[in-house]
């Protein structure tokens, strides 16, 4: 059994400068506020194959509690950016499980694209979280309003 992610958290940066990765864990390098403004977002990992592994990740809207079992991570997904019309935050937040009966998660990925370009779509054998991270905030651009689309995408492990 290789090892699996046992547990995820949010980097919270302030300007371009790199954001330290904690000893051990691995940061994906693509800014979750990418494209709409905010603050400077770095989705965390970390892996072992002896502790217990998660088994499966969603998106909280605004204050929805998480489901029973599941763990909120405390940092506002869209975190300093808001919807360039309204000028209203739009606040996600991630929760995961290390329970019931879906399989360990073994890689995370982020997939984005701007609005007019082509969807991408999850790699092979990768899942996606039908969730828009950047859902709810844009930013105005050129006298037009923009969003980038932010998705995760997981990759359960083989048994």
């Amino acid at each position: 059994m290789g090892q699996r992610i046992t547990d995820v958290n949010i980097l919270v940066g302030y300007d371009k400068n790199p954001v330290p990765v904690p000893t051990g864990w691995k940061k994906i390098d693509t800014d979750l506020n990418s494209g709409v403004g905010g603050d400077y977002l770095y989705l965390v990992y970390e892996r072992h194959d002896q502790d217990e592994p998660i088994t499966d990740i969603r998106i909280l809207v605004g204050d929805e509690k998480p489901p029973k079992g599941y763990e909120k991570i405390p940092v506002d997904l869209n975190k300093g950016a808001v919807d360039a019309d309204s000028g209203k935050p739009h606040p996600l937040f991630m929760a995961v499980t290390r329970k019931g009966d879906g399989k360990p998660i073994e890689d995370l990925r982020i997939a984005s694209w701007v609005d007019g370009e082509k969807k991408v779509d999850p790699p092979s054998g990768y899942s996606r979280i039908d969730t828009d991270l950047n859902a709810g905030v844009s930013k105005e651009e050129d006298g037009g309003t923009t969003t980038t689309h932010i998705y995760l995408d997981r990759k359960p492990a083989v048994s």
